[in-house]
């Protein structure tokens, strides 16, 4: 979520850089002289970011059911879903166990 903030952030002054340069803006709810006032155009920016952070959320959550629901409720642990540790002083039969192998 934080880089998602910086990449908006980012744009945004990508934004007003095209003004500062180019004289336009690339949004018009960007011009606080068309809007209005620079309290709406802020009002503007902190709702996009945040709903990037409810969108984020929403996702994540979404992510976080599937895995509950595959992993947990159905029993799906494939040999790739699991993290493997390498423990040195575990051999099995004088094989080298290294990272994806689940003996």
């Amino acid at each position: 979520m934080f880089w998602l903030i910086i990449i908006l952030a980012m744009y945004l002054a990508l934004a007003y850089l095209t003004y500062a340069t180019q004289g336009f803006y690339t949004y018009p709810f960007l011009d606080y002289t068309s809007t209005g006032s620079r309290g709406l155009v802020a009002a503007y920016i902190f709702g996009i970011a945040v709903g990037t952070i409810i969108v984020f959320c929403i996702v994540w959550g979404l992510i976080w059911l599937r895995k509950w629901i595959t992993e947990k409720k159905l029993g799906f642990d494939g040999k790739v879903s699991k993290k493997v540790s390498y423990d040195r002083d575990v051999e099995m039969e004088g094989t080298y166990q290294g990272v994806g192998y689940r003996g």
